[in-house]
């Protein structure tokens, strides 16, 4: 998995982020949250639930949805 930093997604154009990448890290985290909650490890499911919340990456990725919901993207 490979994580892209804030300044690096900043510096990236709407167009030019590569979005598979957004889209797969994001999941990877999700999975990450899916499986501490499974294994009743409440420590890690917190500390991943930060992790996205905090993403850049999510907020990239739901804004795109917002857009394309509204047509707009």
């Amino acid at each position: 998995m490979h994580n892209f930093s804030s300044v690096q997604l900043k510096n990236l154009s709407w167009n030019e982020i590569p979005w598979d990448q957004v889209n797969f890290n994001v999941f990877e985290l999700q999975k990450k949250i899916y499986q501490a909650s499974s294994e009743g490890n409440s420590n890690s499911l917190i500390s991943y639930k930060k992790i996205l919340i905090n993403s850049l990456e999510l907020k990239y990725l739901a804004l795109k949805y917002v857009l394309y919901w509204n047509k707009k993207y």
